[in-house]
Protein backbone atom coordinates (compact mmCIF):
# COMPACT_ATOMS: atom_id res chain seq x y z
CA UNK A 1 0.00 0.00 0.00
CA UNK A 2 3.03 2.26 0.40
CA UNK A 3 3.54 2.05 -3.35
CA UNK A 4 -0.05 3.15 -4.02
CA UNK A 5 0.28 5.99 -1.51
CA UNK A 6 3.40 7.25 -3.29
CA UNK A 7 2.38 6.68 -6.92
CA UNK A 8 -1.44 6.76 -6.90
CA UNK A 9 -1.63 3.39 -8.63
CA UNK A 10 -0.98 -0.29 -8.13
CA UNK A 11 2.51 -1.53 -8.93
CA UNK A 12 3.15 -3.55 -12.05
CA UNK A 13 4.49 -7.08 -11.65
CA UNK A 14 7.97 -5.82 -12.60
CA UNK A 15 7.88 -3.15 -9.87
CA UNK A 16 7.30 -5.61 -7.03
CA UNK A 17 10.07 -7.64 -5.49
CA UNK A 18 9.98 -11.37 -6.15
CA UNK A 19 9.22 -12.21 -2.52
CA UNK A 20 6.36 -9.67 -2.27
CA UNK A 21 4.87 -10.78 -5.58
CA UNK A 22 5.05 -14.46 -4.64
CA UNK A 23 3.34 -13.94 -1.29
CA UNK A 24 0.60 -11.78 -2.88
CA UNK A 25 -0.03 -14.36 -5.58
CA UNK A 26 -0.15 -17.23 -3.07
CA UNK A 27 -2.64 -15.47 -0.81
CA UNK A 28 -4.78 -13.44 -3.25
CA UNK A 29 -3.93 -14.63 -6.75
CA UNK A 30 -3.05 -11.18 -8.10
CA UNK A 31 -2.18 -7.62 -7.12
CA UNK A 32 -5.64 -6.41 -8.19
CA UNK A 33 -7.41 -8.98 -6.03
CA UNK A 34 -5.28 -8.01 -3.05
CA UNK A 35 -6.22 -4.38 -3.57
CA UNK A 36 -9.90 -5.31 -3.83
CA UNK A 37 -9.65 -6.76 -0.33
CA UNK A 38 -8.00 -3.56 0.90
CA UNK A 39 -10.81 -1.50 -0.69
CA UNK A 40 -13.43 -3.58 1.10
CA UNK A 41 -11.76 -2.90 4.46
CA UNK A 42 -10.97 0.80 3.97
CA UNK A 43 -12.51 4.02 2.65
CA UNK A 44 -12.44 3.94 -1.16
CA UNK A 45 -12.60 7.74 -1.23
CA UNK A 46 -9.19 8.03 0.40
CA UNK A 47 -7.61 5.85 -2.29
CA UNK A 48 -9.35 7.87 -5.00
CA UNK A 49 -8.02 11.05 -3.42
CA UNK A 50 -4.47 9.69 -3.53
CA UNK A 51 -4.85 8.83 -7.23
CA UNK A 52 -6.36 12.27 -7.96
CA UNK A 53 -3.46 13.98 -6.22
CA UNK A 54 -0.90 12.04 -8.26
CA UNK A 55 -2.91 12.73 -11.42
CA UNK A 56 -2.80 16.46 -10.61
CA UNK A 57 0.96 16.28 -10.00
CA UNK A 58 1.43 14.70 -13.42
CA UNK A 59 -0.85 17.29 -15.05
CA UNK A 60 1.25 20.10 -13.59
CA UNK A 61 4.46 18.42 -14.73
CA UNK A 62 3.14 17.94 -18.27
CA UNK A 63 1.64 21.42 -18.42
CA UNK A 64 4.92 23.02 -17.36
CA UNK A 65 6.83 20.89 -19.85
CA UNK A 66 4.66 22.46 -22.56
CA UNK A 67 6.68 25.68 -22.16
CA UNK A 68 9.99 23.99 -22.79
CA UNK A 69 10.36 20.77 -24.66
CA UNK A 70 7.79 18.19 -23.68
CA UNK A 71 9.61 14.86 -23.65
CA UNK A 72 8.51 11.99 -25.81
CA UNK A 73 6.87 9.14 -23.95
CA UNK A 74 9.82 6.83 -24.62
CA UNK A 75 12.16 9.36 -22.98
CA UNK A 76 10.28 9.27 -19.66
CA UNK A 77 11.41 6.96 -16.88
CA UNK A 78 9.70 3.55 -16.86
CA UNK A 79 7.98 4.38 -13.58
CA UNK A 80 6.60 7.66 -14.95
CA UNK A 81 5.42 5.81 -18.07
CA UNK A 82 3.55 3.35 -15.84
CA UNK A 83 2.03 6.24 -13.85
CA UNK A 84 0.72 7.88 -17.01
CA UNK A 85 -0.68 4.64 -18.43
CA UNK A 86 -2.44 3.78 -15.17
CA UNK A 87 -3.81 7.24 -14.38
CA UNK A 88 -4.63 8.56 -17.87
CA UNK A 89 -4.73 5.58 -20.21
CA UNK A 90 -2.23 7.07 -22.64
CA UNK A 91 0.40 9.79 -22.92
CA UNK A 92 -1.68 11.59 -25.52
CA UNK A 93 -4.67 11.75 -23.15
CA UNK A 94 -2.43 13.01 -20.33
CA UNK A 95 -0.92 15.73 -22.54
CA UNK A 96 -4.36 16.77 -23.79
CA UNK A 97 -5.65 17.05 -20.21
CA UNK A 98 -2.57 19.11 -19.25
CA UNK A 99 -3.05 21.42 -22.22
CA UNK A 100 -6.72 21.91 -21.36
CA UNK A 101 -5.74 22.75 -17.79
CA UNK A 102 -3.26 25.31 -19.14
CA UNK A 103 -5.96 26.89 -21.29
CA UNK A 104 -8.26 27.16 -18.29
CA UNK A 105 -5.63 29.30 -16.54
CA UNK A 106 -6.44 32.10 -18.95
CA UNK A 107 -9.93 32.16 -17.49
CA UNK A 108 -9.41 34.51 -14.60
CA UNK A 109 -13.06 34.16 -13.61
CA UNK A 110 -12.52 30.43 -13.03
CA UNK A 111 -9.37 31.03 -10.97
CA UNK A 112 -11.11 33.73 -8.93
CA UNK A 113 -14.07 31.45 -8.23
CA UNK A 114 -11.81 28.57 -7.11
CA UNK A 115 -9.93 30.91 -4.81
CA UNK A 116 -13.20 32.23 -3.34
CA UNK A 117 -14.39 28.65 -2.72
CA UNK A 118 -11.13 27.60 -1.08
CA UNK A 119 -11.39 26.40 2.50
CA UNK A 120 -7.59 26.73 2.71
CA UNK A 121 -5.77 29.98 3.37
CA UNK A 122 -6.80 33.52 4.14
CA UNK A 123 -9.13 35.37 1.81
CA UNK A 124 -8.01 38.88 0.86
CA UNK A 125 -9.92 41.33 -1.37
CA UNK A 126 -8.01 40.33 -4.52
CA UNK A 127 -6.04 37.27 -3.51
CA UNK A 128 -5.86 34.08 -1.50
CA UNK A 129 -2.96 33.79 0.93
CA UNK A 130 -1.75 30.28 1.68
CA UNK A 131 1.02 29.02 3.95
CA UNK A 132 3.45 26.63 2.27
CA UNK A 133 2.52 23.91 4.77
CA UNK A 134 -1.02 23.89 3.28
CA UNK A 135 -0.09 23.65 -0.40
CA UNK A 136 -0.93 19.96 -0.62
CA UNK A 137 -4.45 20.72 0.54
CA UNK A 138 -4.70 23.54 -2.00
CA UNK A 139 -4.24 21.04 -4.83
CA UNK A 140 -7.56 19.41 -4.06
CA UNK A 141 -9.60 22.59 -3.82
CA UNK A 142 -7.83 24.81 -6.31
CA UNK A 143 -5.83 22.58 -8.66
CA UNK A 144 -5.58 24.88 -11.66
CA UNK A 145 -4.05 27.59 -9.49
CA UNK A 146 -1.17 25.22 -8.67
CA UNK A 147 0.53 26.19 -11.91
CA UNK A 148 1.07 29.67 -10.55
CA UNK A 149 3.32 28.35 -7.76
CA UNK A 150 7.08 28.59 -8.15
CA UNK A 151 8.25 25.49 -10.03
CA UNK A 152 10.80 24.57 -7.36
CA UNK A 153 8.09 23.94 -4.75
CA UNK A 154 6.87 20.45 -5.59
CA UNK A 155 4.05 18.81 -3.73
CA UNK A 156 4.75 16.09 -1.20
CA UNK A 157 5.11 12.73 -2.84
CA UNK A 158 6.47 14.34 -5.99
CA UNK A 159 8.72 12.03 -7.96
CA UNK A 160 10.22 14.47 -10.42
CA UNK A 161 13.58 14.96 -8.73
CA UNK A 162 12.79 18.49 -7.60
CA UNK A 163 13.69 20.22 -4.35
CA UNK A 164 11.97 18.47 -1.42
CA UNK A 165 9.21 20.41 0.31
CA UNK A 166 11.28 20.54 3.50
CA UNK A 167 13.74 22.86 1.74
CA UNK A 168 11.07 25.28 0.56
CA UNK A 169 10.97 28.59 2.41
CA UNK A 170 8.62 28.54 5.38
CA UNK A 171 6.47 31.57 4.66
CA UNK A 172 3.14 32.64 3.27
CA UNK A 173 2.59 33.61 -0.34
CA UNK A 174 -0.40 34.93 -2.22
CA UNK A 175 -2.27 33.80 -5.29
CA UNK A 176 -3.71 36.78 -7.05
CA UNK A 177 -7.23 36.63 -8.43
CA UNK A 178 -6.78 39.71 -10.64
Amino acid sequence: MDFYTDRGRLPSVEELGTQELTSLQEIFGSIKRAFTVVLQATDVGEWDEIADKRRNDLLVYLALSHFGHRPKFKDLSPQLQQDIKALFGSYQQACTAADLMLMSLGRMDLIAERCRQSAIGQQRPNSLWVHVSALDQLDRCCASTRLRLPHHWPSRGSHRGEVPRSKAPDHVFGISRI
